[in-house]
């Protein structure tokens, strides 16, 4: 959407259940109620750091479900099989990792320790959500946040390695995944910032894993 946008009226995207990414500039001070309803998967990339006030309660429709809302967006960009959003707030910059490009087939993913030269790397909300192909995940060494339901209904999921630096995980991020699924987690124990339901399907978990 154009920089000088200031206004999305009532359902303006409702229904493009092919869109996958939308970028809302700056300058945009009204959203209207609904505006994203009914959508598939999406992530919504947001320059601004919080809601404005004048976007309508509902303005990203009537459910979350299946939105990544990600805001102090920057830009855009594909690493290997990923997809990702960089942010920055003024003081720290991030990485999102949104999912795997169209038409990716691996089923054993590493992710990359540093993408933009940035170390601070998150899984968003709904990242790798209904794919039924990846068996390992390898998170690396900077993966800090693991959104919730970003590796729902990943049937053949077998491993996934959790770093130590891992220190946020939502519920339901793991939500019917096979209970022959094993979590290895470097942490010596569950942290403070991982839900209660964050293994909600109660995959085997194993804490103090070295590589």
């Amino acid at each position: 959407m154009p920089s000088s946008l200031t206004t999305i009226g009532r359902q303006a995207f409702d229904y493009c259940t092919s869109l996958r990414e939308i970028v809302i500039p700056i300058n945009v001070s009204t959203i209207e109620a609904y505006a994203f309803d009914e959508m598939g998967k999406i992530a919504i990339l947001i320059e601004a750091s919080v809601a404005q006030p004048n976007w309508k309660q509902y303005w990203s429709g009537s459910s979350s479900a299946n939105k990544q809302i990600i805001y102090d967006y920057v830009s855009s960009g594909v690493t290997g099989d990923f997809r990702y959003a960089k942010t920055s707030n003024g003081v720290t910059d991030a990485i999102h990792i949104l999912g795997l490009v169209e038409g990716s087939t691996s089923v054993n993913l590493v992710i990359p320790d540093q993408i933009e030269d940035v170390s601070n790397i998150k899984i968003a909300n709904y990242a790798f959500d209904g794919n039924t192909v990846i068996k390992t995940v390898d998170l690396g060494n900077s993966v800090t946040y693991i959104g919730s339901y970003a590796f729902r209904n990943c049937s053949s999921l077998r491993q996934v390695i959790i770093p130590l630096n891992c220190t946020v995980i939502k519920a339901y991020a793991f939500q019917y995944c096979s209970t022959e699924c094993v979590l290895n987690c470097e942490a010596s124990e569950k942290p403070e910032g991982w839900e209660t339901n964050w293994n909600i399907s109660n995959c085997q978990v194993v804490y103090g894993y070295t590589r």
